[in-house]
């Protein structure tokens, strides 16, 4: 009888590593789930008894050389797996905001495959690195986002307030419309008209 494959999978407290980790758990595998909170571990730990919570922040050095004295000898796979995004534009993006990506998307995950290193070795087993289509695809800043959304929220009552006003002008147009008037006046409340109307 084969032994239980083992795998510690990081940022496994919610999203796609707490997918992956109940996934691997129903699949046979022995699964150290890296979280960051005594909530994550209790629920993780309460969806299966193949599942044992670590607590692991890639950033913290202390917590990547506690894995020493977790991790069996042997160990099947690694699941780099967390990972972090900051949704500014440049020129909000501050020097703390860059190194903390790197730190958590990068140096991170790294720091974890080389200290686990030999026990994949001795296991002959594999390692993998979750990615983001963000890394492929570039995306509208959320502030760029929020800025037009703001505007479409104002539109419709601007445009609302502007057709009551044309409306009004236009109803005044045609109670004097039996009175002789001069041309240019009636042109220029229709031109103030089609430059109010709600955009097609």
């Amino acid at each position: 009888m084969s032994a239980t494959r083992s795998v510690l999978v990081t940022g496994a407290s919610r999203g796609i590593g707490r997918a992956i980790a109940l996934r691997l758990a129903r699949g046979g595998w022995h699964v150290y789930a890296g979280v960051r909170t005594d909530v994550a571990a209790k629920a993780l730990a309460e969806e299966s008894d193949a599942i044992t919570p670590v607590e692991l922040d890639v950033t913290v050095p202390e917590h990547v050389a506690a894995l020493d004295a977790v991790l069996p000898e042997r160990l099947d796979a690694l699941v780099n797996n967390v990972g972090i995004g900051v949704g500014k534009p440049v020129e909000a993006l501050t020097p703390e905001d860059v190194r903390g990506q790197f730190e958590a998307n990068l140096v991170g995950p790294l720091a974890v495959t080389s200290r686990v290193l030999p026990r994949l070795r001795r296991a002959q087993g594999r390692i993998l690195f979750i990615s983001s289509v963000n890394g492929r695809v570039s995306f509208r800043s959320p502030a760029s986002t929020t800025r037009r959304s703001t505007r479409s929220r104002r539109s419709p009552t601007a445009c609302a307030s502007s057709s009551a006003r044309s409306a009004s002008r236009s109803g005044s147009s045609s109670r004097a419309s039996s009175r002789p008037t001069r041309g240019p006046s009636w042109t220029s409340s229709s031109t103030t008209s089609n430059r109010a109307s709600p955009p097609s």
